[in-house]
């Protein structure tokens, strides 16, 4: 299947809204910017989010060949919320879900995972990247953290490091932005996010020192639902994009568009 990417890329929202259809498949989506846009307050999805646009190339490329009527019918749920409705069958397909043993027991992961990797990143105030080359430079900052979120080892566990928590990652790149700590360590995409949404491009660089990992992100199938049925057609699906790098320009071209040149 040679699929066009640019035209992935800009594809209209594959999306119904109000009374499923017998084709539609309904997707949960929990509040996790920029990967999922939903509202908390009134659980709205919001169908610019990069989950939504990974969904729509996918649902577009299966529907070419496979079944032309599908549709995917976001609703937004808290993330507990969207794990009991896939494993009682009251969802069909959900994004953004990692592997485990306990997990497998009511979702049949697609194959290959959609996205492999992740980065944890050091920001600066700008014109102060280079000064964390390595990992030993940051003994000498103040690095702020958001509360209970663990990031890679040594780090969540090194007694030499001075470490200030706050909340969640915008109030870190505030007490950044206004001095109170000397770096802010966050998950890449989050914090990329929140400083080009809130207008704060030109306050901060990125060290030069950075912590890439493994971390496989899969669509998933309820065991439950009928699209079962059709596991190796999506998956098949799943693997001839990834192949074609159709993700990797989705992800990649969100956040051009986010940032600017």
């Amino acid at each position: 299947m040679m699929l066009n990417k640019l035209f992935i890329i800009a594809l209209p929202l594959l999306v119904t809204l109000g009374v499923c259809r017998a084709d539609d498949v309904v997707i949960p989506m929990d509040p996790w910017p920029p990967w999922k846009l939903v509202d908390p307050h009134t659980w709205e999805v919001d169908p610019r989010g990069i989950d939504n646009r990974l969904i729509d190339a996918l649902l577009l490329a299966y529907s070419r060949d496979f079944d032309p009527d599908i549709r995917a019918n976001y609703r937004g749920y808290p993330w507990k919320r969207c794990l009991d409705m896939m494993e009682k069958g009251e969802a069909d397909l959900i994004s953004g879900v990692l592997k485990s043993p306990e997990r497998e027991q009511y979702l049949l992961f697609l194959e290959p995972p959609y996205k492999t990797r992740s980065a944890k990143v050091f920001y600066l105030r700008k014109g102060e990247g280079q000064r964390v080359q390595g990992y030993e430079d940051l003994y000498d900052l103040r690095i702020g953290i958001q509360a209970g979120v663990r990031y890679f080892e040594p780090f969540d566990d090194d007694p030499r490091l001075r470490k200030e928590e706050a909340g969640d990652d915008l109030s870190n790149l505030r007490k950044l932005q206004y001095g109170r700590v000397d770096a802010v360590i966050s998950t890449e995409t989050q914090a990329d996010y929140l400083i080009a949404t809130q207008g704060l491009n030109d306050e901060f660089d990125k060290a030069s020192y950075r912590y890439d990992y493994d971390l496989p992100v899969y669509f998933a199938l309820s065991r439950q639902s009928s699209y079962v049925r059709y596991y190796s057609q999506l998956s098949s699906t799943v693997a001839d994009l990834a192949e074609e790098g159709v993700f990797e320009d989705i992800i990649a071209d969100y956040f051009r568009n986010l940032t600017g040149p």
